[in-house]
């Protein structure tokens, strides 16, 4: 099973305090399907006009809801253009479900992010040759609601990733899965969970409002946008200021949750567990892999790394302004600098200081953990 689709096994399981996955049923799948399209969108709590911020709850889909402000949640692994899509998928899901019938489903991209047509191959018979064509995969209705479920659920942690094509910035809606046993990924949900929970966390549903102004005098217009709240930045404690270093502020926040005494074993064994182990980050048609150094690890169950991702933000790039949304050179830097926290090796360090930069004493620690650990240096 797929990665993917493994973690919504486990939130199935873990939701349902189960332990056996023949114990997995169809409505208990719908059951879960349901409760995350109930969390489909974000939109303002209340009237924001003439306000400086507004606090935001999820909503189901509703017609009007982009007019009042609401925005496709950071969670749901879909394209803008596309979450239309992933909505009827979503439901289309659920309705067959609720029939409680297994049967086979062509898995599609709009609830299975990773999908994309590949090359099929025909079966050769009597009258017609072997070929090649474009094809979907599939598989059984269990897996594509897990998968659903994955695409859907909050329980996960996701950011809102920024990438610059041609001047332009584009917003995808992205999350970070471990491949990990399917014990191992129970262990890692709770833990979200307990994440999501913390007093540190609910800061992340307030956004602020844009008031603009136009016109003159009698014909003076006064309009008031929300914009989006914090969480699109990362659904976990201490989310980064840039997206590119989203990846490893989430095991700088685990190492800071390790802190607290009721979660700190949870915590340091999640931790263990993500030691060598293959990183998904997907959205919508794509995914990228990675893993993360253990040295790197060490770092956060020590309760380090979080405040060295914020020193690598304000750090000053020489002959570089202050840091913008439009600087690319910056972006550049939040690029290397996350490559070489995730991989901790030598090419990844040498690209990471082909930028000049002035450093705050928060990353004397990491580089004195990379040359003893890596180079050898005492």
């Amino acid at each position: 099973m797929h990665p993917f689709s493994r973690y919504g096994l486990a939130l199935v399981l873990n939701e349902n305090g189960l332990t056996n996955i023949n114990d997995i049923e169809l409505n208990l799948i719908a059951n879960e399907i349901e409760i995350s399209l109930n969390k489909f969108r974000l939109k303002p709590i209340n009237s924001f006009v003439g306000k400086e911020q507004v606090a935001f709850d999820y909503s189901p889909e509703e017609n009007g809801i982009k007019e009042k402000g609401g925005f496709l949640s950071p969670h749901v692994i879909s394209s803008f253009k596309n979450e239309r899509h992933a909505l009827k998928a979503a439901n289309d899901i659920l309705a067959a479900c609720k029939i409680g019938k297994n049967k086979v489903i062509t898995f599609k991209t709009s609830f299975s992010p990773t999908c994309n047509e590949f090359t099929s191959f025909g079966i050769p018979s009597k009258n017609k040759t072997s070929s090649i064509g474009r094809g979907n995969p599939k598989g059984d209705l269990v897996e594509a609601g897990l998968s659903t479920i994955a695409t859907l659920t909050h329980f996960k942690p996701c950011l809102q990733y920024r990438i610059d094509k041609k001047g332009m910035p584009e917003m995808f809606n992205c999350c970070i899965i471990p491949d990990l046993s399917l014990e191992d990924t129970i262990q890692f949900i709770k833990l979200f969970k307990r994440l999501l929970v913390s007093k540190v966390s609910k800061n992340l549903m307030t956004g602020n409002v844009l008031r603009t102004e136009s016109g003159k005098g009698e014909n003076l217009k006064i309009t008031y946008e929300a914009k989006r709240p914090l969480i699109f930045k990362g659904n976990f404690p201490n989310p980064p200021r840039s997206s590119a270093l989203g990846s490893i502020a989430l095991i700088g926040a685990i190492g800071e949750f390790a802190k607290e005494s009721e979660v700190s074993y949870l915590a340091q064994c999640v931790l263990d567990s993500l030691k060598g182990a293959s990183i998904y980050m997907i959205k919508y048609g794509d995914a990228q892999t990675f893993t993360y150094n253990h040295h790197v690890i060490d770092l956060a169950k020590e309760g380090n790394l979080r405040k060295m991702v914020d020193a690598i933000y304000y750090s000053k790039l020489y002959n570089q302004d202050r840091r913008t949304a439009t600087n690319t050179e910056y972006q550049k830097f939040d690029l290397f600098s996350s490559r070489f926290l995730q991989l901790f090796n030598a090419p990844a360090f040498k690209d990471f200081l082909s930028f000049r930069a002035e450093y705050s004493h928060e990353l004397e620690l990491l580089f004195k953990t990379y040359f003893i650990k890596m180079e050898n240096c005492n």
